[in-house]
């Protein structure tokens, strides 16, 4: 997967036409979790329409050293003095999808039991022992 930066790299030819016609791009939000973390979204770019989930989303918004975004739980916000740019504004970190390994160290250091643990990162949760 590539990041933004090198999406438009397989349709342009050389540089100096890249840099010389440019590029439109439209990113556009399809669907969200109900944690608030993107499920999916479509970049537009020219005439190509990329679809994009889960891992692909974070991987597009990598950083130069090819470091995937830290969650999917960001909002994109456009830059209100330039017109080519815009805001990644991260609001999480992992997949939203359960415990947080050292959030239940943490709470292990302070005396809580597992039951504790367990109950707290799933509420309503019912322990049963089955054997």
């Amino acid at each position: 997967m590539k990041n933004l930066s090198q999406l438009g790299e397989s349709e342009m030819k050389p540089d100096s036409e890249f840099e010389e016609k440019g590029f439109t791009m439209e990113i556009t939000v399809l669907s969200r979790r109900n944690s608030g973390r993107i499920s999916e979204m479509m970049i537009q770019l020219n005439d190509e329409s990329i679809r994009l989930n889960d891992w692909q989303i974070r991987q597009v918004f990598s950083d130069a050293d090819n470091k995937p975004l830290p969650s999917t739980l960001f909002l994109l916000k456009s830059s209100p003095s330039q017109k080519n740019q815009f805001y990644v504004i991260g609001a999480g970190y992992g997949h939203g999808r359960g415990m947080c390994q050292w959030g239940a160290i943490g709470q292990s250091l302070k005396g809580k039991s597992y039951k504790d643990i367990l109950t707290f990162y799933y509420p309503g949760l019912f322990l049963n022992k089955i054997y």
